[in-house]
Formats: structure tokens, C-alpha cells, sequence
């Protein structure tokens, strides 16, 4: 059954259900979930913020997928680098933003919920990742020295 975002978001009890496996798959990986101001994963701490406006709302569960993408994801090759240049954390960057929306897309498939919102899905990863992308052209060195020290690598091997 394929739904709009308007009517997953009229549809309460397709809602809670998409919630619940997502908080279901959360616990599982031994993740906190919080709301707060914002999204974000925090890997020190195995803890995933949710936006608290965006709660009742496709988004919330669009950026939960993308949150516990980055949840499950495995270091960037690019930290292999013995020297990390400017171009070296922008490609990390977006290949660590970009790798955590694939992996969003495997989670909602596993727990068969992707037909509800892939279309709506698609298109927030598209104007996300490309948001972040023009971003990252224009930061200054000391913006993206401050993004890029939440990408730092954390043991995970490499996929591949």
C-alpha cells in the first residue's frame, strides 16, 4: 500500500506503527532515543535526537531512518588518509551524510516500512544531501573543521 506524506500524517495509526518498529529497531542496536531541537546522532553516547516540532510528522520518521543510518554505518575509506586536507573532510562529510540515508532506505525495507514514505524519503535525502553539499563548498575552514569533528572515525572497518 503505497500512502502520501499527507496521508501517512492524517493516518495516526500508520504513524505509531512506522514509530514503534523504528523505536523497536532502536533499542535493539542499544540506542537512547531523545527529543530535542534538533536531529542528530551522537556516537559517543549511542544516542539519536529527534526534533520535537516535527513529532506527529512524516520528517520525524524520515530523519529517524537517516539518524539510525548513521547509527549502523561504518567509518569513511577516506580516513585512511594520513594527511586530512580540506577536500579530504568534505568528502568524508558527504560521503557519512549520503551513506546514512542508504542505509536508512535498508532499515525502512527491513522493517517494511518503506512503502509508506519512500517517495517522500527520496525526495528529503535529495534536498538534504545536496543542501549539505553546497554548504560544504562555501564553508570556511573553521565551520567545517567543527562539522567534520563529529565524522571522526570510530573504528568501525570500512565497508567493503
Amino acid at each position: 500500500m503505497q500512502c502520501s506524506s499527507a496521508m501517512l500524517q492524517m493516518n495516526k495509526k500508520v504513524y505509531d506503527r512506522c514509530l514503534g518498529k523504528l523505536n523497536r529497531y532502536a533499542k535493539k542496536k542499544g540506542l537512547t532515543i531523545y527529543y530535542s531541537d534538533t536531529f542528530a546522532y551522537l556516537p559517543q553516547e549511542y544516542i539519536i535526537l529527534l526534533n520535537k516540532k516535527d513529532k506527529g510528522s512524516i520528517t520525524l520518521l524520515l530523519y529517524y531512518l537517516h539518524e539510525l543510518g548513521h547509527a549502523i554505518q561504518n567509518d569513511s575509506y577516506f580516513h585512511k588518509l594520513k594527511r586530512m586536507t580540506i577536500k579530504a573532510k568534505r568528502s568524508i562529510v558527504l560521503e557519512q551524510e549520503y551513506t546514512a540515508w542508504v542505509n536508512g532506505t535498508h532499515i525502512a525495507q527491513e522493517l517494511n516500512i518503506l512503502d509508506y514514505m519512500n517517495e517522500e524519503y527520496l525526495k528529503e535525502w535529495l534536498s538534504a544531501w545536496s543542501e549539505y553539499a553546497e554548504w560544504l563548498n562555501k564553508a570556511t575552514s573553521n565551520e567545517l573543521n567543527s562539522l567534520y569533528s563529529s565524522y571522526k572515525a570510530e573504528g568501525r572497518p570500512p565497508i567493503g
